[in-house]
């Protein structure tokens, strides 16, 4: 037998595309380790098998997964659960009401915020938020760490707003529903 060559190294600054083929080698054939993995390049292939073990591993039934308590869900479900929420609310708030209702409220009055804030939409939209917020430790703390924020925002902007057009410019906004409902739901307005 002939002593293996060392294969030749590209210069620096060169590298070998994957897939280049190197015709001064003779094709070999990919060895196997006893798993069924390939020596060369079968990292794809070995990702796949893997995953496909994983999968078996998996139990066959539902009722013998672990089961998720509320408790348990991802801050991001929280968060598609309020984002899918946003768009209802920005349509199940009376526009005219709301700038009413938010002029009245910054004067000073309190208890403004009834359910003539609502479309008939709305008001279901606002009893499911006050339900979820009382029931989901989750989404009670997503609601108010998005009101803790907005306040922070109106906070900020009121600084150099004299005449509160930046403001009411908020609130009324889409953002600015989705405050209002939430805030409303939660028990911030009073």
């Amino acid at each position: 037998p002939q002593p293996e060559r060392p294969a030749p190294q590209a210069p620096i600054g060169e590298t070998t595309l994957r897939g280049t083929l190197d015709l001064e080698r003779p094709a070999e054939t990919p060895r196997r380790d006893p798993n069924g993995r390939t020596q060369q390049g079968g990292w794809v292939r070995d990702l796949l098998t893997n995953a496909s073990r994983e999968e078996e591993l998996k139990p066959a039934t539902p009722a013998e997964a672990p089961r998720a308590t509320p408790a348990q869900r991802s801050p991001l479900h929280v968060m598609e659960s309020l984002n899918s929420l946003s768009v209802d609310i920005a349509r199940a708030i009376d526009h005219d009401a709301s700038i009413e209702l938010w002029n009245r409220y910054r004067r000073g009055e309190r208890d403004v915020f009834t359910r003539r804030l609502y479309t008939l939409k709305g008001q279901q939209t606002f009893d499911e938020i006050r339900r979820k917020y009382q029931a989901e430790a989750e989404f009670r703390a997503a609601v108010d760490r998005y009101c803790d924020d907005f306040e922070k925002l109106l906070k900020d902007v009121s600084r150099n707003d004299r005449d509160n057009i930046m403001a009411q410019t908020y609130l009324t906004s889409d953002t600015g529903k989705v405050y209002t409902m939430l805030a409303h739901a939660s028990g911030r307005l009073h």
